[in-house]
């Protein structure tokens, strides 16, 4: 286990102090606590996949904060989550979340648009997706499009998913009309032959009327 250390993130982010960080992928190093992002004010956009984090904290004063990958930790308390008002993309399978009242607190944060608690197939599933009212908590973000890799088409009377991208995609070719057979090469040319024997029987004629002169 690590502490995430402030040398560490400026060096990771190629900066020189921690209000000038804006992204940072420190994915599979381990980490247990990452507190020192609190001073990272400014960041947008963190990665922070398959370590062992457990407390979030850190996240309450990133007021900036567009994107966050926390899948593959030890996650289970999503609450410090619930001010971040920029925050549009949330990735949290293979955790441990279990508590359904955080996944409806989420509707807090008004620019949510995309969230994952388990893949698109349903694997690394957080124990709360197995919960009946899973989906149903889930479409009460308002803000919400993309839930586990699914476009969410629904209303207040209906609710359905639709995968973003289907792994095989099948692609319909319209029918369309046999081409015409192309006309005869003699046909086409005619015309110009027609043409080239006008010119010529012209340019003759001009000749013999220069040299009668």
């Amino acid at each position: 286990m690590s502490v995430l250390s402030l040398e560490s993130v400026l060096k990771q982010a190629c900066a020189f102090e921690p209000e000038v960080v804006l992204r940072l992928d420190a994915s599979q190093q381990n980490i247990a606590e990452a507190a020192v992002m609190a001073s990272c004010v400014k960041v947008v956009q963190i990665n922070f996949s398959h370590n062992i984090l457990s407390d979030l904290a850190w996240a309450t004063s990133l007021a900036q904060l567009k994107s966050l990958n926390l899948s593959f930790n030890k996650i289970s308390d999503l609450s410090p989550l619930n001010k971040l008002p920029t925050l549009q993309e949330l990735y949290l399978e293979g955790n441990n979340i279990t508590n359904i009242t955080h996944v409806a607190n989420l509707a807090t944060l008004p620019a949510l648009r995309a969230l994952r608690l388990q893949a698109i197939d349903g694997a690394h599933a957080n124990p709360v997706c197995a919960d009946p009212a899973y989906a149903a908590t889930c479409a009460t973000i308002s803000s919400l499009k993309i839930l586990d890799g699914h476009r969410l088409q629904c209303s207040l009377a209906s609710f359905s998913l639709a995968p973003v991208c289907s792994p095989n995609p099948t692609i319909t070719i319209p029918s369309q009309e046999p081409l015409p057979a192309p006309p005869p090469v003699e046909e086409i040319l005619a015309p110009f032959r027609t043409r080239v024997a006008e010119f010529l029987n012209a340019v003759t004629t001009q000749r013999t009327k220069l040299s009668a002169a």
